[in-house]
């Protein structure tokens, strides 16, 4: 009961310390809830609570539309690609479900050689693709969206080393958000960021117990 109240605890921690930052910073009401949003959504989903994604779906296009008025092309396709995962995840987990929480499963060495080989792939075309129509931080752009594409498939999948991959995404997003100057965001990203170091431990032990 106690490990129980703490955790809870630092939930509302977080969310209260977003709630400041917005005051203090005089952020735009509508990013506040996106960013407070986007931190429910990491938390539920470390959790591996299905109804998280019904969250990250609202969360993730109204980041979409805030990408898209900054000409941050990449990041835009990446939160729209991963609120089209969300959507599918919807249906696809209810079969997998053990109570509220998800089944989950861990990659091979042979499914990783495939994951990093086709990522460098991925990365190098979408980096190109993104310096010919001049998105602002291109490389970091294409840093987020082949992340967001690699995690989205293992995330479908159920795989816990989609945190792994989430961690390299959060790390370039939080330095877009910063050199942004939306400070909002960028709290949400660093909070998705510790949520997606706790979800890869949580999901592993949602896969030992699932065995």
């Amino acid at each position: 009961m106690r490990v129980k109240y703490t955790k809870y605890t630092l939930w509302i921690a977080l969310l209260f310390t977003q709630s400041v930052l917005s005051l203090l910073t005089e952020a735009n009401p509508a990013i506040t809830i996106i960013g407070i949003l986007g931190t429910i959504a990491a938390i539920t989903s470390a959790e591996g609570w299905y109804w998280s994604n019904i969250v990250f779906i609202i969360y993730a296009l109204g980041s979409a539309l805030i990408a898209w008025q900054d000409n941050l092309y990449g990041d835009l396709v990446a939160m729209l690609l991963s609120s089209s995962g969300s959507m599918v995840a919807l249906f696809t987990w209810r079969r997998s479900l053990k109570s509220r929480k998800v089944r989950t499963r861990k990659m091979n060495r042979a499914q990783w050689l495939a994951i990093i080989i086709g990522g460098l792939v991925v990365l190098a075309c979408v980096c190109v693709i993104l310096l010919c129509i001049n998105s602002v931080y291109p490389i970091l752009n294409a840093v987020v969206l082949t992340a967001v594409i690699l995690a989205e498939i293992l995330f479908l999948l159920r795989y816990c080393e989609t945190y792994t991959i989430d961690l390299l995404g959060d790390a370039a997003l939080l330095i877009i958000w910063c050199l942004s100057g939306n400070w909002i965001l960028a709290f949400t990203v660093l909070v998705d960021v510790t949520f997606a170091i706790y979800g890869l431990i949580n999901w592993q032990k949602l896969c030992r117990k699932g065995k």
